[in-house]
């Protein structure tokens, strides 16, 4: 097989006109220096086929090496990781500096799911409510129609994103 000669070679006139690109389907560190000398702005790794391709987190290993090369070469390209299934592999990953990422609607709601930051808001909300505050002192300001349009589609995205995370209907 020819891992993407031809794309790279595509990706490099591209380049020449100025035009963005990101290299995809990389699965080792040695592909991250191709797409950085074609001059990529985004090299796209698939953690969770590379974890399947390389068992447990061996994709998750080869990742923060291509990290670990990126940053010894200071380029401008960054890595864009995709496919990601796990909140911890965010963290690790963000822990060694990547800082692109592209989420799964079900790995953003894990991220709000947590079952001690929503017991701590229903502690929150109960202790305003005894106070004289929350939903029902919120209903007595008077609040800009922009404002609660945009807290309602707030509302209405995170309730889709946690019900894709339980597997739940609306």
């Amino acid at each position: 097989g020819q891992w993407g000669v031809e794309g790279i070679q595509t990706a490099g006139l591209l380049r020449n006109s100025n035009v963005r690109v990101t290299i995809t389907g990389l699965f080792t560190p040695p592909q991250v220096l191709v797409a950085q000398a074609v001059g990529a702005d985004y090299a796209s790794p698939y953690l969770g086929p590379m974890n399947d391709a390389y068992g447990g987190s061996g994709g998750l290993e080869q990742v923060c090496e291509m990290q670990r090369v990126l940053q010894g070469c200071q380029p401008r390209m960054r890595l864009m990781v995709t496919s990601i299934r796990d909140t911890a592999d965010l963290t690790r990953l963000a822990s060694i500096g990547c800082n692109t990422f592209a989420l799964t609607p079900t790995l953003a709601a894990k991220l709000f799911t947590n079952p001690f930051t929503i017991d701590a808001a229903g502690e929150m909300e109960a202790a305003a409510q005894a106070n004289g505050g929350g939903a029902d002192a919120l209903r007595k300001v008077e609040v800009p129609v922009a404002v609660q349009h945009e807290r309602e589609a707030f509302a209405a995205s995170r309730a889709a994103a946690m019900a894709a995370a339980t597997g739940s209907q609306l």
